[in-house]
Order: C-alpha cells, then structure tokens, then sequence
C-alpha cells in the first residue's frame, strides 16, 4: 500500500493550443480556452496516474509514501520516467524521522520501472515509513503520444457532444488509439 500525489503542476502541457489549431485549420483565437481544456482533458486521458500510458508526460515533482522496501530492498516508484531522487526520509525503529543519505543507495529509472536500491535500516510500522521526493516525467512526451493528445483534443472540438444524431455513432478514432499503444507503461511493442 502506497500513496503519492503530484506537489507540482506540469512543467509545460505537452501541446500547444496553435498546434492543435493548426491540425484544425483554424485561424481566430475565440475558442482558445475551449481547445486548453480539451487539451488539458486529453492529456488527462494519456497520461499518469490514470490515462491510458500510465506515465508522467512531463516533468513533475512527486511525494510518494510507503511501508519500506520489498523483501529484495527495493522501494518502487510508480510515477515514470524517473529523472531525479530529490530526497528520502523514513522513521526508524524508535518512529523518529531521519535523512536517508542517498550515496548509500542505488537509483534507477527508465520509462516503464524505477526504484531505489540498497540496504534499508529499520523501519517503524506504519503507513509512511519511507517518503521519497523525486522528478518525473518526460523532459520532450513522445511524438506518438504528443500526437495522440492533438487527435484527441481536435475529435472532441469537431464533436463536442456525446451523440451526433444522424450519424452512426463512433469510438475514439483508433489513430489515437493506435499511437497511445505504443507508449503504454508494461507493454511490449
């Protein structure tokens, strides 16, 4: 059981407004906002914690919370791709708060996995006896998911209601589909 929670905003959304109103074709800024929130529902769609590529598509700080290592002294960070370990705090045995000297410990990260390594002293039991602050996130998403989130934010503004009467009713248009596939967190392509 774990926690972690974003302690920043995106560094930067992973697409702009002009591209997506370029994809569009269109040429007047009225309906600017309107396309930020699709974009910014699109990148919900993509991105982690629950978007469809299960990782941070732009760098962000996170607080993540644990119980302490596994039995092989792993401590796994679900946010990817891992960048930076910022720092680690845990409670001792005798439930005081201490710095972990991170010179000690072995730090890996990639797209799909990262984890910090090493020989963990005595925990107390409790929620959040290890609290790693780390970075994470892409510093360019790939172009595929980049691309994706334009699809995605471009259907929703031609389609802005859930039915269109008078058509057969359509799914997410499977390009989009298609390029997210690539970038899913754990799949082989």
């Amino acid at each position: 059981m774990y926690s972690i929670s974003a302690i920043s905003p995106f560094a930067e959304s992973p697409v702009s407004v002009w591209q997506v109103k370029a994809d569009l074709r269109i040429q007047h800024s009225d309906d600017d906002s309107l396309l930020r929130d699709y974009i910014a529902a699109a990148t919900a769609y993509c991105a982690f914690p629950d978007g469809v590529t299960g990782k941070v598509l732009s760098t962000q700080d996170f607080v993540f919370k644990t119980r302490g290592a596994d039995k092989d002294g792993y401590v796994y960070l679900p946010a990817t791709p891992a960048q930076s370990i910022t720092t680690v705090t845990y409670y001792d045995s005798d439930n005081a708060s201490q710095s972990l000297d991170l010179a000690d410990y072995e730090f890996f990260g990639n797209e799909d996995t990262a984890f910090i390594k090493g020989v963990w002293p005595a925990l107390y039991d409790r929620f959040d006896a290890v609290t790693v602050t780390y970075k994470a996130g892409f510093v360019n998403p790939p172009e595929n998911v980049s691309r994706a989130i334009r699809l995605i934010a471009a259907h929703w503004y031609e389609h802005r209601t859930e039915v269109v009467l008078g058509a057969t009713p359509s799914t997410l248009p499977m390009a989009a589909q298609s390029l997210l596939s690539i970038s899913r967190k754990g799949w082989a392509s």
